[in-house]
């Protein structure tokens, strides 16, 4: 059977309990290292149709998402309500830098904590 092309990753959700929409489908940043790779795995992402990104305090790369998301959304003609962030805090690196990392995001769609 054909089908009339790859899926629009930007359109495929989970709808909570809640009504809240989350993407079912994202896009990881673990190895990502500088800002010229996050540039390129965001616009890349953004084409495709990506709308969840994943990242963590721990990656140390939250600045660089945060960065090329707020250069790249207007390109695709979007704004940060179109975008799912989840990252994830571990009790020994919640502090004021780390925090203020998050914020650059603007916010994050959700947290997660290991404590």
């Amino acid at each position: 059977m054909a089908t009339s092309g790859p899926p629009d990753f930007g359109k495929t959700n989970i709808i909570l309990k809640n009504g809240y929409k989350i993407p079912a489908v994202g896009i990881g940043t673990y190895r990502v290292r500088n800002y010229e790779d996050m540039y390129m795995l965001v616009d890349g992402a953004l084409a495709a149709g990506y709308r969840l990104f994943d990242t963590a305090s721990v990656y140390n790369n939250e600045h660089w998402l945060g960065a090329a998301l707020r250069t790249l959304l207007p390109k695709y003609e979007l704004d940060r309500r179109d975008i799912f962030i989840t990252t994830k805090l571990v009790k020994y690196k919640i502090r004021q830098n780390i925090l203020s990392d998050i914020l650059i995001l603007d916010y994050a769609s959700s947290i997660l904590t290991q404590l």
